[in-house]
C-alpha cells in the first residue's frame, strides 16, 4: 500500500474539495456559488487524477 500513497495524494485532497467547497469561501463572496462550483470541478479532477494513477501503477506491475 505504500506504493501507490503518493498517487493517492490527489486522491483525498479532491475528496476534501468536495466535500468543504462550500466552507472554502466567505458567504458574503458575489460569485460564491461560481466559485463553489469550480472548486467541486477541481475536486472531481483530483479524484480522476488520481484514481488513474493508481490504477495505473497497480496494472503496471
Amino acid at each position: 500500500m505504500a506504493a501507490y500513497f503518493e498517487y493517492l495524494i490527489p486522491l483525498f485532497i479532491g475528496i476534501l474539495c468536495i466535500t468543504s467547497s462550500k466552507t472554502l469561501i466567505r458567504d458574503s463572496d458575489a460569485n460564491y456559488m461560481k466559485k463553489v462550483s469550480t472548486i467541486r470541478r477541481a475536486g472531481w479532477v483530483l479524484v480522476g487524477v488520481g484514481a488513474i494513477l493508481a490504477l495505473a501503477k497497480y496494472f503496471s506491475h
